[in-house]
This record gives C-alpha cells, sequence and structure tokens, in this order.
C-alpha cells in the first residue's frame, strides 16, 4: 500500500545501512567461520528469513514487519555476494581464472534473474507470500551448490620453516 514515493525513500534508506552492513559483517564471520562456511551461513540466513517472511507475511500489521525482513534480507543478500565474490576469486585456477570467476558470478546472478523475471507472475498466482517463498526455494538451490562445493574448506595455515 505504499506510494513510490514513499518505497522509494524506504529503499534509498535501505540501501545505504545494506552497504554499511557489507562493508562490516563479512570481515568478522569470514576470520570466525572461514570464507566457505561465511558464505555458507549468509545463504542458509537469507533462506531462513525469507521463508518466516513468506509464511508470516498474512499476519502483518502495519510496515514494520516489512521493514525489519526486506531490510535483513537485503543486507544480509549484499553481504553475502560479497562474500561469495571473494570465495569466487580465491578459489579460481589462475590459469583460466577470468573465464571461471565469469562463470562463477554468472550462476551467482543467475538466481536475481530468475527471480526478477518472475516476480509479477509470482504476485499475480500467490500474491507477495509466494515471491518470499521462491526466494526461499532459490536460496537452498545455491545454498546445496555452495554445500556440494566442498571447495575453499581451508584453515588459516601458517608456514613456519624452522
Amino acid at each position: 500500500g505504499w506510494g513510490s514515493d514513499a518505497y522509494s525513500n524506504f529503499r534509498g534508506v535501505l540501501n545505504v545501512i545494506a552497504a554499511c552492513v557489507a562493508l562490516i559483517l563479512p570481515v568478522p564471520l569470514v576470520l570466525w567461520l572461514g570464507l566457505s562456511r561465511a558464505v555458507i551461513v549468509q545463504v542458509a540466513a537469507v533462506a531462513i528469513l525469507s521463508a518466516a517472511a513468506g509464511l508470516t507475511l498474512p499476519n502483518w500489521q502495519g510496515d514494520t514487519a516489512f521493514m525489519i525482513y526486506e531490510g535483513a534480507i537485503y543486507a544480509l543478500s549484499l553481504s553475502g555476494m560479497i562474500t561469495l565474490i571473494t570465495w569466487a576469486m580465491r578459489i579460481c585456477n589462475p590459469a583460466v581464472a577470468a573465464t571461471q570467476f565469469a562463470l562463477f558470478m554468472a550462476s551467482a546472478n543467475f538466481a536475481r534473474s530468475i527471480y526478477s523475471a518472475n516476480s509479477g507472475f509470482l504476485i499475480e498466482m500467490g500474491g507477495y507470500s509466494a515471491t518470499y517463498l521462491f526466494m526461499t526455494a532459490t536460496s537452498v538451490i545455491g545454498l546445496l551448490l555452495c554445500l556440494l562445493a566442498r571447495v575453499g574448506d581451508e584453515q588459516l595455515v601458517t608456514n613456519h620453516d624452522d
């Protein structure tokens, strides 16, 4: 029920807040969990939050729940993408890094493209809850792919030449 001015203002503020979160959050997560686990945790968090939003949306009273869910999902998505870019750079083979990295980024952005292409259809067929549940499904697929990758699980190793 928002007008375009109110929604534009909300998205503008949200973009700034999400950028600040994405600037700070990946560093402690990577240091604490490791690079691949940090990606997995953030993708899982997006899946959980979008599932919660999709399942509870009919019970929302006012704008507060929307603003909280949308803010958390967007900030985690942006932070997760930054961490995913770092992970992809780290596991690329230097001999084919440009091509391999391009493929990693294309596959990571594929879910966004699918979501964007189908959002109008989803809203018509199942309301706004359907868009959150579709986001959950694409996040779970991404999560499974990250879990199957089994690359980049290295721990910080120090080389002591004594």
